[in-house]
């Protein structure tokens, strides 16, 4: 699996989630990490949009990304930014 999660985790020796194994962008890495621009820095870019969608563990991956501010690009479907506003809404 070396290569195939989010850039970083490899180098930092960090063990990745069983999850990761059925994330439907497993490989397609360059989909999530997009040069920012106006309307990409609020919602993905529709071909990730549309891979997230269908993505069998969309809900862990999000989970995964609101809770380490840390990680950069798009993950569970949203951006940086979108997480951001999730971690500073009140919890329900």
């Amino acid at each position: 699996m070396v290569g195939d999660g989010p850039p970083g985790l490899d180098a930092l020796g960090t063990a990745r989630p069983s999850w990761m194994a059925d994330g439907a962008c497993r490989g397609q890495v360059e989909l999530c990490f997009v040069p920012s621009t106006p309307t990409r820095s609020e919602r993905p870019p529709v071909r990730l949009a549309a891979v997230c969608s269908s993505c069998l563990v969309r809900e862990e991956c999000l989970a995964y990304a609101v809770e380490d501010p840390e990680l950069l690009g798009c993950w569970g479907g949203t951006t940086e930014r979108q997480r951001r506003a999730m971690r500073q809404r009140p919890a329900a």
